[in-house]
C-alpha cells in the first residue's frame, strides 16, 4: 500500500459572499475532491488550551474548516510536519488518509467543521503516535 505524504495536504480556497448585512460562506464542490459521507462540527465554548485530534485515519480523507475562531492545525507524515493557523473563513485544509493531525484551539467559541469521506468506524483510527509511526514503517 502506498501511503500519503505531507505533499498531498493542501489549502482549499472557499468563497465568501457579503449580502444584506451578512457574510455567507459558500462551501460547494467538495465532493469533487472527496465523497462526503459524514460531517461533524466541534464547538469549543470555553477553551483552556484545548487539544483535539491527535490521531490519523487508515482510509478516511477529510477537509477541515474553521468557520469561527482560531485553531492551530498540525499535520505530519512522520517525517515532515506542517502547521496551519486557521482563522480565515476563506480557507480549509484537505487531509488525506495516513496523515497524523492535531488541533489546538486558540480562542473561546471556536467552531470547526470536518467533512469526511467515510462514515465513523473506530477501526479506521490510529490513536497513538507510536502506532502511527509503526503503521508508516518509521
Amino acid at each position: 500500500m502506498k501511503l500519503n505524504t505531507l505533499d498531498k495536504v493542501k489549502i482549499i480556497n472557499l468563497k465568501v459572499v457579503d449580502s444584506n448585512n451578512a457574510s455567507i460562506n459558500i462551501i460547494e464542490d467538495l465532493d469533487k475532491l472527496i465523497p462526503i459521507k459524514r460531517i461533524f462540527t466541534v464547538l469549543i465554548s470555553n477553551f483552556k488550551n484545548d487539544k483535539r485530534g491527535r490521531h490519523a485515519h487508515k482510509i478516511d480523507n477529510q477537509i477541515v474548516f474553521c468557520s469561527f475562531g482560531s485553531i492551530k492545525f498540525t499535520v505530519t507524515d512522520g517525517l515532515k510536519t506542517k502547521n496551519f493557523i486557521l482563522n480565515d473563513r476563506t480557507k480549509a485544509v484537505y487531509v488525506p488518509c495516513h496523515i497524523w493531525t492535531e488541533t489546538d484551539y486558540l480562542e473561546d467559541n471556536t467552531v470547526v467543521t470536518c467533512y469526511c469521506s467515510e462514515n465513523f468506524n473506530e477501526n479506521n483510527y490510529i490513536r497513538k503516535f507510536d502506532e502511527f509511526l509503526k503503521f508508516r514503517n518509521l
